[in-house]
């Protein structure tokens, strides 16, 4: 057995071990993926995205794929992802998995000195068309200043990223910096733009599955909180004249403002049990 360090040249080959939205997230700047192979064959995978980085905080890594195989498999898996968390200097792991036929892989991480428990998933999924026939959702007077993010120019689109980034609203994309402007969907995606100024952004991205993710919605400045569902309302009509109205839209309630509209939206809608666990890394000593 052996382990392969995940990459460009390299991940497509285990596309069929993974998923193709798996794939695509390992690729992301901040994020890394182990396979164990026996013979040409994977049998086990860990795939983490390294968390803090641009903050002032410790850093840590969530696991967001576990695969386990065979006992010396999944040794030798944990073995070397240890070793990355010392090259990193990640001061925490934190793993979350479904829970639904993972139980050998709950034992494995308990093996491996995490804490494991059951708990649910921040994620949450619906179809494109339940989210555009929601009465909340659409607008019956609609803002003018709603553009696609097709309309801003190059230069104002980096003005716009750096803003965020200064204001600390990047949302899930701790990554923000390092995203090509065509991760993101500039049909669908939008901005809310007052005085030449940019108030207000929805970014959404096409993944390599064909769903739709929301990785960034925030606004600011004293009308926020009326931009807010004008942005939403927005880009779902965008998508209506993009994509099938049975494509799946992915949702992470991953701080209270997505959790509070969520639970407005969908108040039925929870996330899959999951195992959380989380267990202390030693940092290197220089």
């Amino acid at each position: 057995m052996k382990t392969v360090v995940l990459d460009k040249d390299n991940i497509t080959g285990y596309i069929d071990h993974l998923t193709a939205d798996l794939a695509e997230r390992t690729l992301r700047p901040f994020s890394h993926g182990l396979v164990v192979e026996d013979g040409d064959v994977a049998v086990a995978s860990l795939l983490w995205e390294q968390k803090n980085i641009i903050q002032k905080a410790p850093m840590e890594s969530l696991i967001f794929h576990f695969s386990g195989g065979d006992e010396k498999a999944n040794e030798l898996l944990f073995s070397e992802y240890k070793k990355h968390m010392a090259d990193e200097d990640v001061s925490r792991s934190v793993v979350r998995i479904y829970a639904r036929d993972h139980a050998d892989e709950k034992k494995a991480l308990k093996k491996a000195g995490f804490k494991v428990s059951l708990g649910e998933d921040d994620i949450v999924t619906t179809r494109l068309s339940v989210l555009r026939a929601m009465p909340a959702l659409t607008l019956k007077k609609r803002l003018k200043s709603i553009h696609p993010l097709l309309d801003m120019t190059d230069i104002g689109y980096n003005r716009m990223i750096r803003e965020m980034l200064f204001k600390n609203l990047f949302g899930l994309c701790e990554d923000l910096a390092f995203l090509p402007r065509d991760f993101f969907d500039n049909e669908v995606s939008c901005y809310y733009e007052e005085g030449g100024e940019v108030r207000g952004v929805m970014l959404i991205h096409r993944s390599a599955g064909n769903n739709l993710r929301p990785e960034l919605m925030t606004a600011w400045g004293t009308d926020y909180a009326k931009i807010m569902p004008q942005l939403i309302s927005h880009t779902l009509e965008f998508a209506g004249d993009i994509y099938d109205p049975g494509d799946t839209v992915i949702i992470d309630r991953h701080n209270i403002h997505s959790l509070a509209l969520i639970e407005k939206l969908m108040p039925q809608k929870i996330g899959h049990p999951i195992f959380i666990g989380e267990r202390p890394e030693k940092l290197s000593i220089i």
